[in-house]
């Protein structure tokens, strides 16, 4: 499957508002916690790393 640039924006903003929201209840000490939040890190670089690519193509098709 295929998202487009403005779902994975969604995506990110979605994740990294779980993240803050983990972050800030203080109980990140816990094992299963942290590692929740890793994978959430994890998967937030993923997709931004995927959205920096699709907008340096597009600047690249743009003459940009």
């Amino acid at each position: 499957m295929i998202m487009d640039t403005n779902t994975l924006i969604d995506v990110v903003a979605n994740i990294k508002s779980l993240h803050e929201t983990a972050c800030k209840t203080g109980n990140i000490f816990d094992c299963h916690t942290a590692g929740y939040l890793d994978a959430l890190e994890d998967l937030m670089d993923y997709f931004q790393d995927i959205i920096d690519s699709d907008v340096a193509s597009m600047e690249t098709s743009m003459g940009m």
